[in-house]
């Protein structure tokens, strides 16, 4: 069965039911009407996914109609059914974007491969804003986390989000068209930067930490990530560059150097990786980092089976609820702490 939403318009009321009973067999939801006024008052109430209509009819013909309903819809794919071949029908028909155009008496099976195409493309084209909005998502979680910046094959920058403004302390058309040594602190060896484009323009990930100065001199360091995007032909097209500001950290491993027990410390914490899984709308886990694994000590089946056992019974009820009450604005976003339990037994 077809999932599509279609708007019969035929005046003929044998001919209306019965292609009414045919349409029901294969397409999910069908509106049947006599006439073009009445059809077009529940447009936006029904909003179709396809319309199928004569041209001929009293009152208000397909035509003016559809004129109507490409001021509200331009792409909305419509088939004309007609049981005249008339070149001034035929070249409005045209002028106003109509899907097809069919003669009486109607073939069936034709009827029926075009509402598979129009289904086909509306499943396509759904998954295509699915995919889109998940980007989107995707992309405002990592701009709220870490700085982020393309470049050219040169290396100029191409793009930069607010993070990495922020950090630089220039603006962004400062930034735009520079090479990325605006940033670049002179402590630095040459040498990072012959390996990091070595391992770059080999299409391998670079991963390391940078000292960087911003805009008034002041260094701070970030741990860095850069990717080269690939074509469908697999060359090299840009390249994005993703850093997570560990000034602190580094800083407090400076100052920790002398004591042996902090200094593995705040090792330990630099070389940690983003502790995160992911859970769908029906509360089922979709994804585990390694981290996540590491330190909860279960496996990522274990976790995907029932993530719910992470729980530490110290999780009052008060706050899962808040969690959800939170995160069912859709905008909104909970931070806070949370006390989970390792499978040995352990807290974190």
């Amino acid at each position: 069965m077809f999932n599509l939403k279609l708007m019969l318009i035929e005046d003929e009321e044998e001919l209306r039911l019965r292609l009414e009973k045919i349409l029901k067999r294969e397409i999910l939801e069908v509106y049947t009407f006599s006439n073009a006024i009445s059809a077009l008052e529940s447009f936006e109430e029904i909003r179709p996914d396809v319309i199928l209509t004569d041209i001929r009819m009293p009152d208000m013909d397909g035509l003016t109609m559809l004129e109507h309903i490409r001021s509200i819809d331009k792409n909305l794919p419509v088939i004309i059914i007609s049981a005249f071949s008339d070149v001034d029908y035929f070249q409005k028909a045209i002028s106003l974007h109509v899907y097809n155009y069919m003669v009486k008496p109607i073939k069936i099976e034709i009827l029926f491969d075009l509402l598979e195409k129009i289904h086909n493309e509306k499943e396509s084209r759904e998954g295509f804003l699915a995919q889109s909005k998940l980007l989107e998502e995707y992309k405002r979680i990592v701009d709220s986390s870490v700085l982020v910046s393309k470049s050219d094959l040169e290396g100029n920058i191409t793009y930069v989000n607010d993070k990495f403004i922020k950090a630089s302390g220039y603006k962004q058309d400062e930034l735009l068209g520079q090479s990325h040594s605006i940033v670049r602190h002179p402590d630095t060896p040459s040498s990072i930067f012959k390996n990091l484009w070595k391992t770059i323009l080999n299409k391998q990930i670079w991963h390391g930490t940078l000292k960087n100065k911003n805009k008034n001199g002041t260094s701070y360091y970030v741990k860095t990530t850069i990717a080269p995007i690939l074509d469908q032909n697999d060359d090299i097209v840009e390249f994005i560059s993703i850093r997570e500001d560990v000034t602190k950290l580094t800083e407090a491993l400076k100052e920790a150097k002398s004591l042996e027990k902090e200094k593995k410390k705040y090792l330990s914490l630099i070389d940690e990786n983003i502790i995160t899984f992911s859970i769908d709308s029906r509360g089922h886990v979709t994804s585990v980092s390694k981290a996540f694994c590491r330190i909860s000590k279960y496996s990522e089946e274990e976790i995907v089976e029932n993530y719910k056992m992470l729980k530490h019974v110290d999780i009052s009820k008060e706050v899962s609820r808040d969690i959800a009450k939170t995160l069912s604005k859709k905008s909104k976003t909970w931070i806070g702490e949370l006390k989970y339990r390792a499978k040995n037994g352990t807290y974190y």
